[in-house]
């Protein structure tokens, strides 16, 4: 019987217990003997010095090498949690890197991907409706798409046509209320391009490794593909102009883990997101690639 000291533990951040990519991962770390366990975000607390689970626990999470940890979420909360078990010397993952904190919010990230000398759409920050006109005429007028500057899974993105639905937008989730918290929001406001509407492109990485790719429709008017809001999915062979991006991107942003995505414009590839926390029940339905298990190998294998 293995010892419990020396016991290889995975302590999983999560916004769902139960969700798809937090059961996946728990599943395949546990074939290999390994230790899981899971901290509910909403379930807990807080505070200067820890996260505190839904009975007033401590969450005690050691430094051995034997002990990773794992986030399912870049939203702020997790991103709180995630620093401070920096400030205490515990590596969170794949908040791997300094950078990874910075891109996961979709408008730096846009300007990181434009920095490195990769095509993404034209991106402004809003920073409130005054600034509607110059930011509308500096990604080239109506339609374009507005986008709350964290989220996943297509949530908090749509297609505007005029200033009084950026309003609605903003007006929407400005207080965005969820049970108990109240938080302000930041936005940005993106080039739509028209002929790229309805299908993107998922590639997930490991550092410079490209582990494979996925094309996502969503087979109506609808511009978003995300397969969490009923797009379909096929697996996508990437090529080598589209992987040397993919590794750039990992590379300079020094990432762990990521799913990239682009849209084709004009035979030129557009990076439109960085996903930090990519969720990958799609891409594993579509490409047969066991992401989850090549999450936990990669987590332990020193």
């Amino acid at each position: 019987m293995v010892k419990m000291e020396n016991r290889k533990t995975l302590h999983i951040f999560c916004e769902k217990e139960n969700g798809y990519s937090t059961s996946r991962i728990k599943e395949e770390a546990e074939k290999k003997g390994i230790n899981v366990l899971r901290h509910v975000f909403n379930k807990g607390f807080v505070c200067e010095n820890n996260f505190y689970d839904e009975e007033g626990g401590a969450i005690e999470i050691d430094k051995s090498r034997h002990t990773k940890v794992w986030f399912l979420s870049a939203m702020s909360f997790a991103i709180c949690i995630a620093r401070q078990l920096c400030f205490r010397g515990i590596k969170p993952f794949p908040f791997y890197e300094e950078e990874a904190f910075f891109l996961g919010n979709k408008f730096f990230a846009n300007s990181f991907v434009s920095s490195i000398g990769i095509g993404t759409p034209k991106t402004c920050c809003l920073k409130d409706t005054s600034g509607i006109k110059r930011c509308v005429d500096y990604v080239g007028g109506f339609p374009c798409v507005i986008k709350k500057c964290s989220g996943s899974r297509g949530s908090f993105v749509e297609k505007v046509k005029d200033e009084k639905d950026i309003v609605a937008f903003v007006k929407k989730n400005w207080l965005y209320q969820d049970d108990i918290f109240v938080t302000k929001n930041e936005f940005l406001l993106q080039e739509f391009i028209a002929d790229s509407a309805g299908t993107d492109f998922r590639i997930i990485c490991f550092n410079d490794e490209v582990v494979g790719g996925m094309r996502r429709s969503s087979g109506t008017d609808n511009f978003k593909s995300n397969y969490s809001l009923g797009g379909s999915v096929e697996k996508f062979e990437v090529p080598d102009d589209l992987k040397k991006m993919a590794i750039k991107i990992m590379k300079e942003g020094k990432l762990f883990y990521a799913g990239l995505d682009f849209i084709k414009s004009n035979d030129n590839w557009l990076c439109i997101e960085i996903n930090i926390n990519a969720q990958f029940q799609g891409f594993e339905k579509a490409t047969g690639v066991n992401v989850a298990e090549k999450i936990v190998n990669k987590l332990f294998q020193d």
